[in-house]
């Protein structure tokens, strides 16, 4: 069961009353962006790299492989790289393994705050079990994700399916320990091959004349 699914119904063994399921940000966001928000080149594709346990991080230079052969793959895109500051070591393995103006490293440079306005501009997320995969999805961005030891099924999109692509490891033998113990080795598993044909292959149905919009409307 998806825990948005198990929360409500804890609400509802309490009293409390459920009014939908669906993931919404303040209203605020339809606006304009503000100004230290960039205008981005399109099509974008997002990479969140970071995530706030280990077991939850794809490795940073499979995400750079993933951008290389994507920026082959569609010479037009730009590849932006969303995360906190602590992540910026993440992004450098990225920059570096691509060495291309295409790939634009924008983490650390933006608050919760005004991460929706950036995110509004991307044609595509792709990302780790994280926050910023539930904003995306919120804000009604194409996400595929990418799943470790932590279920998919549960925690993963849950509103506007046909948006959104999951990659689930097999490798799930370390659920049974702490999440300080856990290693990444279930994230290991997922091959760029797996995530390149997925992003793709949803990117060419998602945007068959190759120009997505320059921001999505969230009303």
């Amino acid at each position: 069961e998806h825990v948005i699914n198990s929360r409500l119904a804890l609400v509802a063994t309490l009293g409390g009353k459920a009014t939908q399921t669906r993931m919404l940000v303040p209203p605020r966001y339809a606006s304009s962006p503000p100004e230290e928000i960039p205008p981005l080149a399109t099509p974008v594709i997002g990479f969140q790299l970071g995530a706030a346990n280990t077991y939850k991080i794809w490795p940073a230079e499979r995400f750079g492989e993933l951008a290389a052969r994507l920026l082959a793959w569609k010479p037009g895109l730009t590849i932006v790289l969303t995360g906190t500051a602590k992540e910026s070591d993440l992004a450098q393995v990225v920059v570096t393994h691509c060495n291309d103006a295409r790939v634009q490293d924008h983490c650390g440079g933006y608050s919760v705050e005004s991460l929706p306005w950036l995110l509004r501009q991307l044609a595509m997320l792709v990302t780790n079990d994280t926050g910023t995969m539930h904003l995306a999805i919120a804000l009604g961005i194409p996400t595929v994700s990418l799943f470790g030891l932590t279920s998919s099924a549960a925690i993963g999109p849950f509103q506007d399916l046909p948006l959104h692509r999951v990659v689930q490891a097999s490798e799930l033998d370390e659920q049974h320990l702490t999440k300080k113990e856990r290693s990444n080795r279930a994230m290991l598993s997922i091959s760029t091959d797996a995530v390149f044909e997925l992003v793709t292959r949803h990117f060419a149905h998602l945007y068959p004349d190759a120009h997505p919009p320059a921001h999505r409307s969230i009303a």
